[in-house]
Formats: structure tokens, sequence, C-alpha cells
């Protein structure tokens, strides 16, 4: 180890072990240090570990420039790959000019990760450009959360079980759009593949089959005549399909043809049906009209006769009273009919236009609507109109016939729908009976809820029919409920242990949100933790909400902390964004000092500060580096000007003294030397330079060592210079032979440094006496890490030692406690320890301490475990 590595920072240190470990131990704020070993450092796999903790591409790339090693070249391209690709992930906004050039660096496995790790849409659509790989277009196709980018993927797919896959997953892609398009090309790409004329005689024999379906369920249909329009068509449709069917050279559906002749036989029956009821109901009418004609005459016979009768009884004599009484009664009967028939007329005229808008609603219904939703509607107009009339229904016949003409169309409708209701119910009876007989297992409930609820959503079928099917259904599913009672049973105890899984979950959780602790750690539990509430099963139904509530509280608890984590990882930040200004604003103080000698010293704290400050933000990082290293290196150019100016003073009167030609003898030459020596007394305070200094003292030594001769006093002063650095060398020997290395040795051998330097030197006797100093402190040195090393093993080594005295003397309390041995023995046995402990060694001093506080507590602590009674402790 050199003697100078004890004022050196250990990543610059001789040794390589302790370089290496000490460039390990550098952070990514230590840019100064890492670019210095980066640059300068000997060793390649030096250079690399400092190359790899980097994280500006600029310095890396300018490393790049000058680096020679190829290894070192090739950590330098990892490191700024990792760089770029970090850079491009977290890139959000708009795609710039800078991370483009990064993506025509990257390799192309490269791009293949940040096609689906990009944040930017504008980076990932960049990616797509070039991009085959049909895997990775497919995880962008189903995965992007951007529309345009899956959709764009998904163009330059080709493979079509990829395809197949996104076209027919519902989970494939969030994006309707790009399933959609999914199953347009693959659709595309499949009937590319399929034959024309067999694709067109399996969508013939399609057609044939849905329109015998619509004819045969119209063909049921008791009301022949109203769907005669409809069959009609559909005879015609049938044909135009006949036509393509011989075109292709494939047979008739014979089918078609029999329903349609069976509809043209239930026509023409229809018909004869109604002209037989229609002469029928004209012979009835005739008859009718003859016995009404027959009626009139006789009521008209009637009236006369009551007319001729009042006639003889008006020219009969009646009473004054009697007809003043008969005109009075008349008139209030005259006036009360009056009164009647006003309010009718004002309720009449208050409540047609309501009459009107329920028919004008009824008439606005769509037939090739939902039959559920036009049968509700239609209901509900019955409703209304009922609730508008009230008990006066006879004075709303004229608009009640055009309410009855504009329900009348969905009659038919009304009645196809009872049919396909009821032709659903039955169909639902066979599939609960079937499931009824199935093998028994949870999945039949959830089944049977479901044929309920088809049940119930079937459509309008008349009551009396209802209350025939209901009953074989309910059975069937009466048996599921009964048959799966047992498995909902062991299920309870199932979700049982859910619910005390979760509520697990929740106490731990709970206990996070309330604990202290490093963040990340906790966020790694809780992450966990929610991991497994997900992999937890159903918990009772009762319970389902009670906990869900619990988790979601102590969750949203927990994550409370994060903001304030935030929030505390913000204020330091800020601390140390502040404490690095301020290293700043020292350094800007101190860039135009002139005081070469102490300030450099303050520059060398405070770059030792500035690593001490904690990590910030890179951007920010960057911008106080640059403000701090302009300060220090305006500071130190201006320190470099200084001293080249010294240094060419120092070389003029090193040749000022060079070209002397000096003569003890003469006045003027000696106060010419004398005033050479002033003049470079004055320059000591302003640089140094080794090479100058013995270019100077070789001349000045012999000039002192000529003057000497003549002079006696300069002879004196030389001696007294020469004893005194001899007396200083024959302390350093006695510090050598005594081999005391101790840090107070240490010290006096500083001192004796210092006392060397200002002492005067001894003439010619100088450079010897010098060079044996000089050996000497190193000899010193090279001992003193040596030993200092030997004694920092050897505290280790000391310190297991009694590390193991102190378990020893704790377990020998614990004998002591419990009685397992004599009062004689443990004080055997403690005496021993003791002396074990002195014959340890030492260690260092805040170690020593907590030891022996240890030991000496369990030893006094097991010497006294016998003392319980004051007689024992007067007989000890």
């Amino acid at each position: 180890m050199s003697l100078l590595d004890v004022f050196k920072p250990k990543w610059q240190s001789s040794e390589l072990v302790v370089r290496r470990q000490a460039v390990q131990s550098l952070g990514s704020t230590d840019l100064d240090a890492l670019l210095d070993v980066a640059k300068n450092d000997e060793d390649a796999d030096i250079r690399k570990i400092a190359v790899q903790k980097i994280s500006s591409s600029s310095h890396l790339s300018d490393l790049l420039k000058t680096e020679q090693d190829v290894s070192v070249q090739n950590a330098i391209k990892e490191t700024l790959r990792k760089f770029w690709l970090k850079t491009v992930k977290n890139h959000s906004g708009e795609l710039t000019e800078e991370i483009r050039k990064i993506l025509e660096e990257l390799q192309a496995k490269d791009k293949d990760e940040l096609l689906t790790s990009a944040k930017s849409a504008e980076v990932r659509m960049e990616l797509l450009n070039s991009c085959s790989k049909q895997g990775v277009l497919a995880a962008v196709a189903k995965g992007d959360q951007q529309e345009s980018v899956a959709l764009a993927a998904l163009a330059k797919l080709q493979s079509e079980s990829l395809l197949e896959e996104i076209a027919n997953s519902k989970d494939s892609s969030k994006f309707e759009s790009v399933r959609n398009k999914a199953k347009e090309i693959y659709g595309a790409i499949q009937a590319s593949k399929i034959d024309p004329a067999k694709e067109q005689a399996n969508l013939l024999a399609q057609k044939q089959k849905a329109l015998l379906s619509h004819a045969a369920r119209l063909l049921e249909n008791k009301d022949t005549l109203s769907i005669d329009p409809e069959m009609q068509r559909l005879c015609a449709e049938a044909e135009n399909l006949g036509k393509e069917a011989s075109a292709l050279g494939l047979e008739q559906n014979s089918d078609l043809n029999s329903v349609f002749e069976k509809h043209k036989e239930n026509v023409a029956a229809e018909k004869a049906r109604i002209a037989e009821e229609q002469a029928k109901r004209e012979a009835e009418e005739q008859a009718k009209r003859a016995e009404e004609e027959r009626k009139a005459q006789e009521a008209k016979m009637k009236e006369e006769e009551m007319e001729r009768k009042a006639q003889e009884a008006s020219n009969a004599s009646i009473a004054p009273e009697g007809a003043e009484k008969s005109t009075e009664l008349k008139e209030d009967r005259d006036d009360k009919e009056d009164r009647e028939d006003k309010l009718s007329e004002e309720e009449y005229g208050a409540k047609l236009p309501l009459l009107q808008a329920i028919i004008d609603r009824v008439n606005e219904l769509d037939e090739n609507g939902d039959f559920n939703e036009i049968s509700q509607s239609i209901r509900q107009a019955f409703y209304d109109w009922k609730e508008v009339v009230g008990e006066k229904k006879t004075q709303f016949k004229n608009i009640y016939k055009e309410f009855r003409a504009a329900t009348s169309r969905f009659q038919n409708l009304q009645e196809w729908a009872s049919w396909h209701a009821e032709q659903i119910r039955d169909q639902l009876i066979k599939d609960i009976e079937e499931l009824a007989n199935a093998p028994v297992v949870l999945e039949n409930r959830t089944k049977a809820f479901a044929m309920l609820e088809q049940w119930k959503t079937a459509g309008y079928m008349p009551a009396t029919k209802i209350q025939e099917l209901w009953p074989r259904f309910k059975e069937g599913l009466d048996k599921i409920m009964d048959s799966v009672a047992p498995l909902l049973k062991e299920q309870e105890k199932g979700q049982e242990e859910n619910l005390k899984i979760k509520e697990d979950i929740c106490a731990q959780i709970e206990e996070l949100a309330g604990a202290e602790g490093e963040w990340v750690e906790q966020l790694k539990k809780i992450q966990e933790l929610q991991a497994k509430w997900k992999n937890t099963g159903y918990v009772p139904k009762t319970q389902n909400h009670i906990i869900w509530e619990r988790y979601q509280t102590a969750v949203n608890a927990f994550f409370k902390k994060q903001e304030a984590y935030k929030k505390r990882i913000s204020e330091q930040i800020n601390e140390r964004i502040a404490a690095r200004e301020k290293l700043c604003e020292e350094a800007e103080a101190l860039a135009n000092s002139t005081d070469w000698k102490n300030t450099p010293k303050t520059f060398t704290k405070l770059s030792a500060d500035w690593k001490a400050a904690g990590s910030v933000p890179v951007e920010q990082y960057e911008k106080l580096l640059q403000r701090f290293k302009k300060a220090s290196d305006t500071f130190f150019e201006n320190r470099n000007a200084f001293f080249d100016n010294s240094r060419k003073t120092r070389e003029e009167v090193c040749i000022k003294l060079e070209n002397l030609n000096f003569d003890a003898s003469s006045a003027e030459s000696i106060a010419a030397w004398k005033a050479i020596e002033e003049e470079w007394k004055a320059l000591e305070n302003n640089g140094f330079s080794r090479e100058l200094n013995e270019r100077y003292y070789t001349v000045s030594d012999r000039i002192w060592e000529a003057a000497s001769k003549s002079n006696p006093e300069i002879t004196k002063e030389l001696d007294k210079n020469w004893e005194v650095k001899h007396g200083l060398m024959e302390q350093l020997k006695n510090i050598l032979e005594q081999g005391n290395f101790k840090f107070k040795t240490l010290q006096t051998v500083r001192n004796l440094q210092a006392e060397w330097e200002k002492t005067g030197r001894c003439g010619v006797a100088e450079t010897e006496i010098s060079g044996k100093f000089s050996e000497l402190v190193s000899s010193f040195f090279s001992l003193y890490n040596d030993q200092k090393e030997i004694r920092g093993n050897l505290d280790k080594i000391n310190a297991q030692k009694k590390e193991e005295l102190c378990r020893q003397a704790e377990a020998l309390l614990i004998k002591a406690q419990s009685q397992s041995l004599t009062r004689a023995e443990v004080a055997s046995e403690t005496n021993a320890l003791r002396n074990a402990w002195r014959e340890s060694g030492n260690v260092s001093m805040h170690l020593a301490k907590a030891l022996w506080k240890r030991f000496n507590s369990a030893c006094n602590s097991a010497w006294h475990a016998f003392d319980n009674t004051a007689a024992e402790q007067e007989a000890e």
C-alpha cells in the first residue's frame, strides 16, 4: 500500500481489491467519482463496474469514443442500451427526434419488447412499421390500450390461427372494432378457400329451411285468410329458390310444396265456410228486418191510440191547483235535465282529447317490433281507456269503435305470440325434466334458475294455458332444488372457510395499514394479500357485502399511507435539492477566491458533502451538478492560471540563481544572492513544483555551502539545521525500533514531519539527510498500516472470543437461576470465565464497553443467584 493512499478516497487506492470494493459501493449519484474511475482506472474490470453505474447517455457516449478495451466498450454499449430502453419505455406524448434516433440504435428484440410496454402510442405505432413477428403483432392487437394501434397491428397480422383466436374470443381485445375487423379478415381468408358452388348450395339450403320453418308456423294459424298475403309472398320466394336450385342441379324441396298445397286447401275451405256463414247471416238479417217492421207497425198503432185517449182527457175539466202543480213539476224536471246534459257535455269535452291520445299512441305502435313490448303497450292502453271513460261507456261508443279498430290489427300477432310462448314453455318443461334426471351437480341449480327466468320472459299466454303447464315445470324445478340441497350445504361449509381466509386477509391488511415500516416491503406484502383474495372463492351471501366493505376499507386505508409516503419522499427530495442548491451557492461564493491554500480544502469538503447529500431526480441532478462544477472549475482554472504564472516566476528566479556568478568574498554577490533567496521565500505560498524546487535547491545548497566557508555565521546556521534534522531523524528511528504503531505515535510522526518542514536546509548535506528521513517516514507508514490491518483482524478474533464468553456467562446464569449447579460450582465457573476474559485480548473501545457490560452483568447475576435470604448474604 502506498503512503498516499492514506490521503486518497478508497476508489483511488493503489490496492486493486480495495479499489474494486469502493467502486462497487458507489451509487449512481456519485457521478464525478464514477466518471473518474471509468476514464482513468487502469483495470478494465473496475472500469466496467463504474460504467454500469453511470446513468447519463451523454457521458456514456463520450466514454465509448475514448475507451480502447473491447470488453469495456461492450459494457458501455449494454448500459447505453438499457438506458435507451428505459427512456423510450417511459416516454409519453409525441414522437421526438431524440426518440427516433434511439429507435434506430435499438436491437430488434428491444423493439419487440417496447411494442407491448412503451407508454407512448406514437412510439408503438412507429415500431409497428418495422415489426413482422406474428406473435408480437397478435399481442399488440389483443392487449394494446389504444384502438388505432391495435387495428394497425391487426392489419399486419397474417396468421390464421391468431386471427381466429382474436375473432372468436370475447376476451381477446377490449375493442369490439378489433374483433369485428379480425372476423372480417379471417372470413375473407376462409372464403377464398371455399368452393363457391358448394357455398352457394349450402346458402340456398339454409334459405329453404328458414322459409319452410316460417311457412309451417304460419300454417298453424287458425285465421287462414289473414296469413294468406304472407303465404303468397313466401310461395313466390319459394318459386325463386326453386329456380336457383334447378340452375345448380339440385332437387326441389317437396316439403315446401306440400305446405303451400295444404294452405291452398285451407284457404278454399275457409272461403266456403265464410260464404255459407254470409248467406246464413243475410237470411237471419232479412227475417230480423221483417220482424222489426212488424213491431214498428204495432208501436205506431199503439201510439195513435194513446194520442186519441190523451185528446179526450184534455177536454175534461182540470182543477186549477192541480194544473199549477203539474206545471211546476214539469219545469223542475226540465231544469234538472238541462243541468245534467250541460255537465255531461263538459265532461265529454274534457275526456275526448285524452281518449284520442290513447288511440294515437296505439296507431304509432310498429307491428314488426318486439311483441312483448307491444302486448304491454296494448294492455296499458286498455287500462288507460277504462280509467278515462269510467261508468259512462255509452256516451263514448263512437270513439270506442275507432279504438277497437286501432287495436284489432294486433290480434293475429297476439295469437302467434301466444303460440310461440307456448312452444318455448313446452321446450322448457322438457329441458327441466331432462335436467332433473341428469347427474346431480351444483351447476344444475344455476341452470334451473336460468330456465325459470326464461319461463318468466317467454311471453304472453292465456291464463288457463299457463295454469295447465306451470305444475309440470314446477315439479321438475322442485326436484332439482331438492337434489342439490346436500351439495349446497357442502358449498356453505367451503364458503365459511373462505370467509375465515378473507377475514384473516382483512386483518393482515388492517395491521399493515396501521403499522410503520419500509413502504416497498409493505407494498409487496399487500399485493400478495390482494392476489390471495382474488384466488379465494365465494363466501356466504349474508357476509359477502360485509367482508367486501371491510376489505375495501382496509385497502383504502393502506393506500392512504402511500400518499404520506410520496409526500415524505417528495419532502426528502426537496430537502436534498435544497442542500445541493446551498452547496452550489457556497461553491459559487468561492469561485473567485484567491486563497489558493485553504479554498481547495473547502472544495474538497463541499465535494464530500455533495456525495453525501442523497439522490435526487436525474434531470435536476444534472442541472445542479453542472452548476456546482462550473463554480469549482472556475476556481481551479483561476488557481491553475495563478500557479502557471507563479511557475513562470519561479522559473525566472531559478534562472537568476543559476546565472548568478556567486563570489563569497564579494558583498555585492552576497547581496544579490540574499535578494534571490528572499524572492524565492516570497513564492513559497504560491504553489508548489517538485521539479523547480529540486532545480532551485540544487544550486542554492551549493551556494550556501560555498558561503559557509567564508562566513562562520552561515556555517553555524547550517550545522544547527543539520543537528535539528538529525535529531528528528533519530526520534523517528527510535519510534521504528520500539515498534509502537498506535494512533498517538502516528500523531507524533506527523508532528516530526511538520517540524522538519519548518527547519531550514543543511547545504549540500540536505539531499542525503532528506532522503534518509523520507525513507524512514515511508517505512513507518508501511508498518503502521500493516499493524493497523493486523490489529483489525486481531480485534475481530478477540471480539469473537469475548462474544463466546458472554454466551457462556449467560448460560451459566440460566443454570444458576434454575439451581442445577451448586453455589460453589457457580462461583468456580464464574472465576474461570473472568480469567478467560482477561486473557482474551483487547478490542475497539466502543465494542469493549458493550461486551463488558453484557459479560459482567451475567457473571454478577450468576454469582448472586443464591442470595435469597439475609442469612445467606451474611454467610457470603
